[in-house]
């Protein structure tokens, strides 16, 4: 626990830190593949700031680490705000997987500034399929397979976090338990991926999928997941095209 003192407002939490120009890439760039991080950039001169902010602080507490709130004082730290295109301020940005998702500029009504947040904040099951995504794009297949299960444990039926996981080890070797995986496979519209994955001789169909007659759309659920989290999907599909074209099948 931190004390995180600003102007007027004062407040306890893990998930507030304020960084520099010497900091931000690690706490903020890196920190986003992680979990999303919100950026308030203020001064201590700026009225309109000292108002947002307690309302993002107070945000950030309540969220017990669904996102984390960055500050930025703007007179300390010029680089950043011409690396960010900060005109005025407050302005708010919110990170994820490295990259400016989302953003507004003055001190909005707290409930615009909650639904702001609601939107990039997902929720806990969604937050640990963004970690996992994010690992499996960065072909950390290891510690995107810990962050599959994890997601599973909470969520045993997820399809795209059960993907997820056939993936990882289809591409760490592990072909015996990726087949495995596929036994309780979901009935998802991602069955259509799983299995064209290139597992010899896997054609168990998942419980119930094939009764269920499901259409297979242009995206799968994963894909929309992908996109909506800003996951580079076209990242992960080469990845995966790449090793299945020099891996030979496993069984």
């Amino acid at each position: 626990m931190r004390v995180a003192v600003r102007g007027d407002s004062v407040s306890l939490s893990e998930h507030i830190v304020d960084v520099n120009e010497a900091t931000f890439g690690d706490e903020v760039l890196q920190r986003s593949f992680d979990v999303p991080v919100v950026v308030d950039f203020w001064a201590p001169w700026c009225a309109p700031c000292r108002t947002l902010g307690p309302i993002l602080e107070r945000a950030a507490i309540e969220a017990g680490g669904a996102f984390r709130l960055a500050r930025v004082n703007v007179d300390d730290n010029p680089q950043l705000s011409i690396r960010f295109g900060v005109q005025g301020i407050p302005a708010v940005k919110a990170f994820r997987q490295g990259e400016v998702v989302s953003e507004f500029v003055g001190a909005q009504p707290e409930p615009v500034v909650h639904r702001f947040l609601e939107r990039v904040a997902p929720a806990e099951v969604d937050a640990g399929l963004v970690r996992a995504l994010g690992l499996q794009a960065a072909r950390h297949w290891a510690e995107a397979e810990a962050a599959f299960r994890d997601v599973l444990a909470r969520e045993e039926t997820n399809p795209a976090a059960s993907l997820g996981l056939v993936e990882c080890l289809l591409m760490q070797g592990r072909g015996q338990q990726a087949k495995a995986a596929l036994v309780d496979f979901p009935p998802s519209t991602e069955w259509a991926t799983a299995e064209k994955l290139p597992i010899s001789t896997m054609r168990t169909k998942p419980r119930t999928s094939a009764r269920l007659g499901l259409a297979m759309p242009n995206h799968t659920t994963r894909e929309r997941a992908m996109y909506r989290y800003a996951t580079p999907h076209s990242t992960v599909a080469a990845t995966v095209a790449t090793a299945m074209a020099t891996t030979p099948a496993l069984t």
